[in-house]
């Protein structure tokens, strides 16, 4: 029988786990270099459009734009690549970037990843890899400058029996850690930090916000 996992003897999350769990979140990001909402598919991507957000040396960004055609080595047909994110800098230069974790970067991926990067090069751009280890925890989760993923898009009875499921299963004393675990164990693909910022759990803002921070239901 499956070992389940004890949600409520946890009391933090580690980096580790936080960094490299294989649960796949998606959501849509809002922010001021861009009218539109971007869409993430992972926390690292949630991580990375973040970082860029409060870089001020990118002036623009976007998310899966620019495909790409190029020849892999030994093959007869063309293949087609989208990165995860696009970029414009200071001096107007377009990088497009690859997320992935660092788990993921076979010996394989490399090779193909430096085929793509090749390919945008030839054509006049700027191609970059983005791990986890260019984006630290707390590069997007300090309190104060949290832009939090838009989950307006979800139908609001689901909202509500996401928000009631996490009331039930989350101890009286919970942490920020918790939480964001609650959601991954039981597949709910929402954001933390959009069920922060529609005001459903709240965390004290003066504080830097980390796995172990305490978070309260407002309901």
């Amino acid at each position: 029988m499956t070992k389940k996992i004890n949600i409520h003897a946890r009391t933090t999350i580690s980096k580790y786990i936080y960094r490299s769990s294989p649960i796949m979140i998606s959501g849509r990001f809002t922010c001021d270099k861009n009218k539109k909402q971007l869409r993430f598919q992972s926390y690292l991507e949630l991580g990375v459009l973040r970082a860029y957000a409060l870089n001020p040396n990118i002036k623009f960004m976007d998310s899966q734009q620019g495909t790409m055609k190029w020849l892999p080595k030994n093959a007869k047909h063309l293949r087609t690549y989208t990165p995860d994110i696009v970029t414009v800098n200071d001096d107007g230069e377009m990088t497009f970037v690859e997320v992935k974790p660092i788990e993921l970067l076979t010996v394989q991926e490399k090779a193909r990843l430096d085929e793509i990067r090749d390919a945008f090069n030839h054509a006049g751009f700027a191609f970059e890899i983005k791990t986890d280890n260019d984006v630290p925890y707390e590069t997007f989760v300090n309190a104060g400058k949290i832009l939090a993923a838009d989950i307006s898009y979800f139908h609001p009875k689901f909202i509500e029996m996401v928000v009631s499921s996490l009331y039930a299963i989350l101890p009286e004393n919970f942490t920020f850690g918790q939480l964001e675990q609650s959601l991954s164990l039981y597949g709910f693909p929402i954001c933390h930090f959009g069920l922060i910022k529609a005001g459903y759990f709240a965390f004290d803002m003066d504080k830097l916000l980390k796995p172990s921070t305490p978070v309260r239901r407002t309901a």
